[in-house]
């Protein structure tokens, strides 16, 4: 896996957007995150979210990396497709843990991470599960996703 190169070659590029997600309440907004530029990213930021799943899932694409990890993460969220969502973030997550390297822009990531996550929980009603993700991404790198999503969720 060749996550070193490839995260911080992109982890500059990685910008998050605001999207209404459908909770226990319609007027609910958390904040996820993506990495920019990667395939299928756009279409995903786009709100072409199949046409970003399949850019991520077909047969022959190169990498099953943290990067697709997350869009798929991502995408499945704004689809209501719950189980998928929870097990691509989780394997996002594993694949950073590989990293040793520990800098800003890798805790930030790690961060947001973890925050998309304990969005999927809190969406599939694993309230303690989402609690406990969004206090680890805004313990690992308190910044204005990590924080929102934590409030937003221990406000519901």
């Amino acid at each position: 896996m060749n996550i070193k190169h490839t995260l911080l070659s992109t982890l500059i590029a990685t910008t998050a957007f605001t999207s209404s997600v459908s909770a226990v309440e319609n007027d609910s907004s958390f904040k996820l995150a993506i990495v920019k530029g990667y395939l299928g990213s756009r279409a995903i930021a786009l709100g072409n979210y199949a046409k970003g799943i399949n850019y991520l899932t077909r047969k022959n694409a190169v990498n099953k990396n943290f990067e697709s990890k997350m869009g798929l993460c991502t995408a499945y969220i704004k689809m209501s497709n719950i189980d998928k969502s929870e097990s691509a973030c989780t394997s996002a997550i594993n694949d950073l843990k590989t990293i040793k390297k520990d800098n800003k822009q890798v805790t930030y990531i790690k961060s947001v991470s973890y925050s998309n996550r304990g969005v999927s929980r809190y969406l599939s009603d694993d309230i303690a599960g989402a609690i406990d993700d969004l206090t680890t991404a805004v313990l690992i790198d308190s910044n204005p996703i990590t924080t929102h999503n934590l409030k937003l969720a221990k406000y519901k």
